[in-house]
């Protein structure tokens, strides 16, 4: 944490990432760093920031109010939260006595109005992704006695037509943004029809065309990639290198191993335990029902089911292929990162000729 002076006033700012960064983050990158509870700290560090007196305790934290709300623009002012999510803002401001106002964010949640927690009487901000928005917070403090008498948080969408550019940004970015532009605008193919994502949370064009190529690259039985990890929808018609990086932003590679179908069965199981779907397939259906007991899943191969003792090649990336997927993806046997990049792979694949969306379906909710 740090005090900052501004405006007259002693400003306590507690910075907070994430725990989900040991996994987020390709594992081995952090395997060096000690993640903790996020709740936790921030309660431990509150008696020694509020020893110094601060007028206002800011904390900004890569940790949003509710994953369920994850990349939706919204307005929660009105709304109750009984029973905040673990690692949730809301946690942390119910758990550290003391705060005033949580910047958070990781889930690009736009929060149009804020949250006044009624509990804590903290305000929570999510400003989204992209810069696309800010959010302005304004700390209003009583002229007589000095004391933080409110905050107000407004959502605020970064218009260039109303607000302009800062000259010296411009003039920098332009700079080298011709070079950038020659480059990322380079064509790498067609497509006949938009790569969407899913509304309904399973499969989507985009997925199964990304688990299709992936799995075509390296001769394998499936395909899977994490949801999350694909950032961009691709429009139709001619396609350029910077469509292909704004999909797929990370420098993963694709990585292959063995899973039996009782792995494969299990990891399904895990990803589709939010009844919307955390992985995207290729080379198999699965269909699934929420139960008392959690979730059921059925997947089949070629019509036929998949049996437990049934041994698939699968392809990944190597950030699911080495702890960024989990235990059910540790289980898988012979892991080989074949240091192929993901972002070839859909370039070869345009570059073969005009790319059609496949059809969606292969995940099926059943209730």
């Amino acid at each position: 944490y740090t005090m900052l002076q501004k405006g007259g006033k002693k400003i306590a700012v507690l910075g907070l990432i994430g725990k989900h960064t040991a996994i987020t983050c390709r594992p081995a990158n952090t395997a060096h760093l000690d993640f903790r509870a996020e709740s936790a700290e921030a309660a431990k560090w509150m008696p020694e920031i509020l020893a110094q007196k601060p007028d206002a305790v800011l904390v900004i934290a890569h940790i949003g109010l509710s994953q369920a709300l994850g990349g939706r623009t919204v307005d929660v002012s009105t709304w109750t939260f009984a029973q905040p999510e673990a690692d949730s803002t809301l946690a942390v401001a119910r758990a550290a006595k003391g705060i005033d106002l949580i910047m958070g964010g990781h889930q690009h949640t736009s929060l149009t109005n804020g949250y006044h927690d009624p509990v804590s009487g903290a305000w929570l901000a999510e400003s989204g992704t992209g810069l696309t928005n800010v959010t302005r917070a304004s700390l209003d403090f009583d002229d007589n006695t000095g004391k933080l008498k409110g905050i107000t948080v407004k959502l605020v969408p970064l218009w260039t037509d109303v607000y302009g550019q800062d000259a010296e940004v411009k003039a920098t970015i332009d700079g080298f943004a011709a070079d950038v532009n020659r480059e990322m605008g380079k064509p790498v193919g067609t497509l006949t029809a938009d790569l969407r994502f899913s509304p309904d949370g399973l499969d989507s064009p985009i997925g199964d065309w990304l688990s299709d190529v992936t799995m075509q690259a390296v001769g394998a039985d499936i395909g899977l990639q994490n949801t999350s990890g694909i950032r961009a929808e691709i429009s139709a018609g001619t396609i350029t290198l910077r469509e292909i990086y704004q999909t797929m932003p990370f420098d993963n590679t694709v990585a292959t191993m063995k899973l039996t179908g009782a792995q494969l069965k299990a990891l399904m199981t895990e990803y589709l335990k939010g009844g919307r779907t955390e992985i995207q397939i290729a080379g198999f259906e699965a269909a699934f029902a929420k139960t008392e007991g959690g979730t059921d899943v059925r997947l089949t191969r070629n019509g036929a089911e998949i049996k437990p003792d049934d041994v698939l090649l699968a392809a990944t990336n190597n950030y699911l292929a080495y702890g960024g997927g989990g235990p059910t993806f540790a289980a898988g046997t012979e892991v080989k990162d074949t240091l192929i990049n993901v972002r070839d792979v859909m370039i070869k694949a345009f570059a073969a000729g005009p790319v059609t969306p496949p059809a969606t379906g292969r995940i099926k909710r059943l209730n």
